[in-house]
């Protein structure tokens, strides 16, 4: 089939995947192989991604067709996305996906460096999702890894060239560090691995798992899906169950798909045998998604109204807490640590403050607390940032201590570690939302105790404090930036492993303070564990009460009898009933707790909520062994017509007459003794009003501070653990450091003399011993008191002068052998940016010299040759066309004046050449960008005369140390 009829018949077929392949240096080779490996209908649509000059016209469409089988074009304007295609990006423009559109767009003028990679996969991972694929080649840099973990963070896959096999390994090594890559193979395996899963669903046919009330073969599943859980948990300490199933599935779904099995038992059994596959799993459970200023506005809004607020209100002797909650790989925390330093700075004020950064990923920990980023990873990063907080270290960065030292790293798992205490501010984007409901509420719930009153919270875009709206206030709806405004702090929650988990979600939080209110208090032995034995049988739906009428626990189904709101774990229980089903409440309490006995009304009306009931209600008192004091009542509700009594003593069983007239009989008794209570009482309180108010202030200040530095205490030991560490670490780094320079200053080359401010001696290399008369002893003493064998005698001078107006000196000096060194002498800067010193090097450039003079003599020698040869010679410098150079002679050849034709090989490649000879040479010259080979044509070229004459062409590659193209040399001769 031609490629015109594939067109029409691939225009009506839907990609299965859209595959991106990302390829720079070394790429047209791979390339080649790779689309040469595959078949002509797979199904899939294939963009290809370069690093183009937008100076240059490429001839990638014509060369990879020769190798396809799929129509292959450059995306010029807008193009709907076809299955069996082959789309190529622009020369001058980048490339992103919108729906089933390629859109080319302008490149941003104002971005250090371009990277098209990068910005396709961020288009395509959202896109996309699961139907992404990213694949990684050969070529320099970091271009694509930061796009791939998009691509993987949306459920996409990524497929990386063996960086051993690739020509250049830069952006296949870069994948790799990053963690994204699901295979590493060669280019034909790569193929391979591609077509094996062009066959594989890409939707999550597990979705269906979410629902586990299901029957049959489902059940199974979700059996085993549990079982997988437990197996991750078992390997990496994690437990999964509180993330949301839906996410969970779509990445196990990605797993099965990459490992090719379809059903989940197969999966389990090979994940039984291959411990690696589980460890690998539980990291894709973990993707962490973050970036450096991720949201860049949200970041803006929390700086005018968070950051500015705490270094404004800030106490020079109280560091702000600050705690990072899913930090991941630690951008966030440095993002924030960026913000307050650039906000000490405008406020010209010094404040100390400390960064708790969290997370359960203990890869992602250890990369946070090395603190360096590839190039990409920072790239996005403002100027001013990357030299202020960050040191060009090799091919990325490292973050310096101003930043660094204030940020604690630790791992944390949310559902099982204690909350940090006494908190400014708490960050957590973007982790709450792959939370069940319930495990939300707990996280936030922590969070709020974590806070001080009027603390700061920070959520990420798709995330909401929930069934917490009253302890917290927005101050941000868009960013989701919130204030804790509760006086009191809610119990943190227990952890989700808890036996008591189901009961604590449906009872709600207390405060931590007591209740001014209350006349009567449990005893503090009284715990959940004694209402757990009692209700273990079959007690529900029950509560329990005690003699002053507050609810102290319920189990079962106790909405159909009485309305509790959220708020205090303990009420009144004659408030959440009419007045009528109070009144039968209070006598049933009242008699039981009198009679220490078993009591039942039988046959009562009970109405709640508009619902007409017959009631039987049984009152048990119960003393728990060991609790003093402890007149406890036992409700229990059932209907009327269930309800078997028949093994009840008649005299412990109320009905509804005899109700109605102990009712009235209460109420007469009651009133007497409200009566001569409030004389009582008014009594009293006249006496004792003042005195109480006084003692209940004190107490209840006493027992906050208690309750604060117990808290405050688990919580400090929790810190010291952390920090200390983080010492440790710091102190094997610093040996390391100290022995590294030891080293260096021994076996480099360079005469290093490091001076204070004194121009005393601090440290020297063994080179200087043998320009100077000094030894390691003499350490401390001042250089001036030492003679030396170099013609140079500005030595103090020039120090002096560069510690006063911290400029560099150098000279170039001789020694009394006639060798020739380069001296220079700089200021020696300290991590603070103090100056302290100065630093002198001597550098022997006796051979360079040397070799200088006899550059000279050769260049001298070839600029005669030239003009010997009447050969015209060309240059053509490939990172700058302005700087393309034609010598004279060449001018002549092609009968041409210099004044009117600029030396530009590109206008002579393709203004000049005969249009039947542009093909053969633009694809020489394509073989000659990517593999450096040597190039050679005979050409007919158009003179000034308007005649095409024949001529040799030949040219060579110049590339730098790295093997990076600079230029093109040749030569053109008239044959």
């Amino acid at each position: 089939m031609d490629k015109e009829n594939v067109e029409s018949v691939n225009a009506e077929i839907t990609p299965k995947y859209v595959v991106g392949i990302g390829a720079s240096a070394g790429g047209l080779e791979v390339l080649r192989e790779f689309f040469d490996e595959l078949p002509e209908q797979s199904d899939l649509s294939y963009i290809v991604l370069q690093h183009l000059s937008p100076d240059f016209k490429s001839m990638m469409d014509e060369l990879l067709g020769r190798y396809s089988t799929m129509p292959v074009r450059v995306v010029q304007k807008d193009t709907k996305l076809e299955a069996n295609n082959v789309y190529l990006i622009p020369s001058d423009k980048n490339l992103i996906i919108e729906g089933e559109t390629l859109k080319p767009v302008k490149r941003d003028s104002g971005v250090k460096l371009n990277l098209p990679i990068d910005i396709f996969f961020h288009s395509l991972g959202k896109e996309f999702k699961s139907k992404a694929i990213g694949i990684i080649l050969s070529g320099t840099g970091t271009d694509g890894s930061r796009g791939a973990r998009t691509i993987k963070e949306n459920g996409g896959i990524v497929l990386v060239q063996s960086p051993e096999l690739a020509k250049f390994d830069g952006m296949p090594k870069a994948a790799i560090s990053l963690g994204v890559a699901d295979f590493v193979l060669p280019t034909r395996q790569l193929t391979e691995k591609l077509m094996k899963l062009s066959k594989e669903d890409p939707n999550n046919a597990l979705l269906h798992l979410e629902d586990e009330e299901v029957e049959g073969s489902i059940t199974t599943d979700v059996e085993i899906f549990q079982e997988i859980l437990q197996m991750v948990e078992k390997a990496s300490n994690i437990d999964f169950r509180t993330y949301r199933k839906k996410t969970l599935l779509r990445r196990l779904e990605k797993r099965m798909q990459l490992n090719h099995f379809h059903a989940l038992k197969e999966y389990r059994d090979f994940l039984n045998n291959n411990q690696e596959e589980v460890l690998i799993l539980q990291q894709d459970f973990l993707i962490g998604v973050t970036q450096f200023f991720r949201d860049d506005e949200a970041w803006k809004s929390m700086q005018e109204i968070v950051v500015k607020k705490l270094v404004e209100n800030g106490e020079e002797n109280t560091p702000l807490r600050i705690w990072v909650a899913g930090c991941s790989t630690g951008e966030e925390a440095f993002t924030l640590s960026i913000l307050i330093q650039e906000e000490l700075r405008e406020q010209k004020k010094s404040l100390d403050y400390k960064i708790f950064a969290t997370d359960i990923d203990k890869r992602a920990i250890s990369i946070a607390g090395q603190g360096f980023y590839n190039a990409n990873l920072v790239a996005d990063l403002p100027n001013e940032y990357l030299y202020r907080y960050f040191t060009k270290d090799n091919d990325g960065f490292q973050v310096k201590p101003t930043i660094r030292d204030h940020i604690v790293f630790a791992q944390q798992d949310l559902m099982k570690d204690p909350p940090f205490i006494k908190m400014d501010l708490v960050i957590c984007r973007n982790l709450l939302i792959y939370l069940e409901n319930k495990a939300q509420q707990r996280v936030l719930t922590n969070f709020q105790f974590a806070l001080n009153h009027k603390g700061y919270m920070f959520l990420g875009t798709s995330e909401s404090v929930g069934g917490l709206s009253m302890a917290f206030k927005p101050l941000h709806q868009k960013w989701n930036i919130f204030q804790s405004v509760l006086t009191y702090k809610l119990q943190p929650a227990p952890p989700s492993h808890s036996m008591y988990e189901k009961q604590y979600d449906r009872v709600y939080n207390r405060p931590s303070a007591p209740i001014t209110d209350r006349k009567v208090r449990m005893d503090k032995d009284l715990s959940e564990r004694i209402f757990h034995e009692i209700l273990a049988n079959e007690y529900a739906p029950a509560l329990f009460v005690n003699k002053e009428y507050e609810l102290l626990f319920a189990t079962g189904d106790i909405e159909k009898y009485l309305t509790i709101s959220k708020g205090w774990r303990s009420r009144m229980v004659l408030d959440m009933v009419n007045r009528n089903e109070s009144m039968i409440l209070r006598n049933g309490i009242r008699k039981s707790i009198t009679g220490k006995a078993l009591t039942i009304f039988k046959g009562v009306q009970y109405t709640h909520n508009n619902e007409n009931q017959v009631l039987n209600i049984k009152f048990k008192y119960i003393n728990p062994v060991g609790v003093k004091s402890a007149d406890l009542v036992l409700i229990e509700f059932e209907s009327a017509k269930e309800g078997d009594l028949s093994l009840v003593e008649p005299s412990n069983i109320v009905t509804q007459d005899k109700l109605t007239q102990e009712r009235v009989f209460t109420l007469e008794s009651e009133l007497n003794e409200t009566k001569m209570e409030l004389q009582n009482t008014v009594e009293e309180l006249e006496t004792t009003n003042e005195e109480m108010q006084a003692s209940n202030e004190e107490l209840l200040a006493s027992n906050e501070e208690l309750q604060s530095s117990n808290e405050e205490l688990q919580s400090v030991n929790e810190e010291l653990y952390t920090v200390n560490n983080e010492l440790q670490v710091k102190i094997s780094e610093l040996k390391e450091l100290n022995n590294d320079m030891s080293n260096l200053l021994t076996s480099t080359h360079i005469g290093t003399i490091f001076l204070d401010r004194e121009l005393r001696i601090r440290k020297i290399t063994p080179v200087v011993q043998g320009l100077f008369n000094i030894s390691d002893e003499d350490t401390g003493r001042p250089i001036v008191h030492f003679t030396n064998s170099l013609n140079y005698d500005t030595l103090e001078q020039d120090a002096r002068k560069v510690l006063e107006y911290l400029q560099v000196v150098s000279h170039e000096v001789t020694n009394t052998n006639g060798e020739v060194f380069m001296l220079r002498i700089l200021p020696y800067r300290t991590s603070e940016d103090r100056i302290d010193g100065v630093v002198i090097t001597l550098v022997n450039i006796t051979e360079i010299k040397q070799l200088n003079d006899k550059l000279e003599e050769s260049e001298e020698r070839f600029r005669t040759a030239i003009e010997a040869l009447n050969t015209g010679i060309w240059e053509w410098n490939i990172l700058d066309s302005s700087k393309d150079w034609w010598a004279p002679y060449l001018y002549e050849l092609l009968m041409l004046d210099e004044n009117e034709v600029k030396p530009n090989q590109q206008y002579l490649w393709g203004n000049l050449v005969h249009e039947d000879d542009r093909a053969k040479n633009q694809e020489a010259i394509e073989k000659l960008l990517s593999e450096k080979e040597p190039y050679k044509q005979r050409l007919r070229i158009k003179c000034g005369d308007g005649e095409y004459k024949e001529f040799e062409v030949a040219g060579k590659a110049i590339t730098d140390s790295k093997g990076e193209l600079l230029k093109v040399v040749g030569s053109l001769s008239n044959i």
